[in-house]
């Protein structure tokens, strides 16, 4: 993390301090540099407008962009308004009076520092962010602090101050609409598209509203079934940043061009997908077609639960994106939820009968995947329908499994895949995560089977 700590004077008698930081970018290839409230409070203060120093707006939008490439001496600082960008390049050790090409009015009070990266944070870099975020919050900087306790809780997950200050701040202020992902969606999408907004969800949708609230009403109950679960485990979900964005098609047309074009998924099969890049559920309201019954729907409920879990899993950071998880957790989680009755308790602790069904046809036919090659598994082996249908099937009997009977066990997996480095652990590292939080793998796969095989012959 690159972190600055500047201080703002409009004028000798008015300083305004404010706290950046900037995050790496997705392509590992740069920073986003984000601007807090008060810097932008203290540069509209200064009115419409240039600003004595030079040709530059004076009024800036919530985002200032800056790259600053790893090994690279100089910093790029970009401000925007009204899409007119102007940029200016410097020395990163020579920050003084040159922020945002305004040096009359900044000047940095503390140099650039490259931070140990999450994930890897050392204890020292950690209290200097967390005494950072005390700081923010003493001063009312309600969203620099929830800023900085993310950032702490990045590097160290079970960080549980940091925890207990994001919570209690993120209660102060309702969830906002806007984020990055609702206006990339916004963006891609015609002006037919209307919006829904539910508690914790913003729909963008082409169908009528009543489909619309509907597929609301189902986020909303799979987030409060999400909570329960996540309470259960004791799994700390972060606070949402802001309304979850859903993306409802009415054709089915429609849904697969726009997975295809704009998240490179081939959505000609499916009702719906998660894209983790941009944050964002995109579903196909399958009902709406001509001829479709009452299997349509309860593949659609499925669909939409199933999806939503990922979203919240990643969102919460129970999950996170910069990490290949196994089939197991990530798919396995996500199938453990689906239902066909929403209306009544749902998640891992109670069976989906068509999952169900199918997981105990491939134990009866002997044609489950070894445990000690299943838990490495991330990647389809092949892409027979049959090894897809064993692999989605098995995860989902696992995961439920685990769940209900070593749920401290699968808490302690969870935390351990959150401190492990960007990137696609081998297979061995997969096994040697699964057996450093359940144990022998052999040993679990032979508790599990006989749970199963037992619960088969009661039934």
């Amino acid at each position: 993390m690159l972190f600055l700590e500047i201080t703002f004077s409009l004028d000798v008698s008015a300083p305004v301090r404010g706290l950046f930081f900037a995050r790496r970018s997705q392509s590992n290839r740069g920073y986003d540099l984000h601007s807090f409230s008060n810097l932008l409070s203290a540069l509209a203060a200064k009115g419409t407008g240039t600003w004595e120093s030079g040709d530059y707006p004076a009024r800036l939008e919530s985002m200032i962009h800056a790259k600053a490439c790893r090994g690279d001496a100089d910093l790029t600082c970009m401000a925007t308004e009204a899409g007119n960008k102007r940029s200016a390049t410097i020395p990163c050790t020579a920050l003084v009076c040159w922020l945002v090409a305004v040096p009359s009015l900044c000047r940095v009070v503390a140099a650039a520092d490259e931070k140990v990266p999450p994930g890897s944070g050392s204890p020292q870099g950690v209290a200097e962010l967390f005494g950072q975020a005390k700081r923010a919050r003493e001063e009312g900087l309600v969203e620099d602090a929830q800023a900085l306790y993310r950032e702490v809780l990045a590097c160290d997950p079970e960080h549980n101050k940091a925890f207990e200050g994001l919570v209690q701040l993120v209660g102060l202020r309702p969830l906002n609409v806007d984020s990055n992902s609702y206006r990339a969606a916004r963006e891609l999408l015609p002006r037919r598209f209307r919006e829904f907004e539910t508690r914790h969800y913003v729909i963008l949708s082409d169908t009528g509203r009543h489909r619309a609230r509907e597929r609301g009403d189902l986020l909303e109950r799979t987030h409060g079934q999400f909570l329960r679960y996540a309470g259960r485990l004791e799994l700390r979900p972060l606070p949402l940043r802001n309304k979850l964005v859903c993306v409802l098609f009415r054709k089915r047309s429609d849904f697969a061009a726009f997975a295809r074009e704009n998240d490179g998924v081939a959505a000609t099969w499916c009702l719906g997908y998660y894209s983790p890049q941009h944050d964002r559920a995109v579903f196909f309201d399958v009902e709406s077609e001509r001829g479709a019954d009452e299997f349509a729907e309860a593949r659609a409920v499925a669909a939409t639960v199933h999806e939503a879990v990922h979203q919240l899993h990643y969102h919460t950071r129970i999950q996170k994106t910069t990490v290949q998880y196994p089939f197991w957790s990530g798919e396995g989680l996500a199938t453990a939820f689906e239902t066909s009755s929403p209306d009544e308790q749902f998640g891992p602790e109670y069976d989906f009968r068509p999952r169900r069904e199918r997981f105990v046809r491939l134990l009866e036919a002997d044609r489950l995947i070894p445990l000690q090659l299943f838990v490495g598994l991330d990647q389809m082996p092949d892409g027979r329908r049959e090894t897809v249908h064993t692999v989605y099937n098995q995860s989902y009997a696992l995961a439920s499994w685990l769940a209900r009977e070593r749920p401290g066990e699968l808490r302690a997996y969870l935390f351990a895949m959150l401190k492990e480095p960007p990137g696609q652990p081998t297979s061995q590292r997969h096994l040697a995560l699964f057996e450093q939080a359940f144990g022998d793998v052999d040993a679990v796969e032979d508790a599990w089977l006989r749970c199963e095989t037992s619960l088969e012959n009661l039934r």
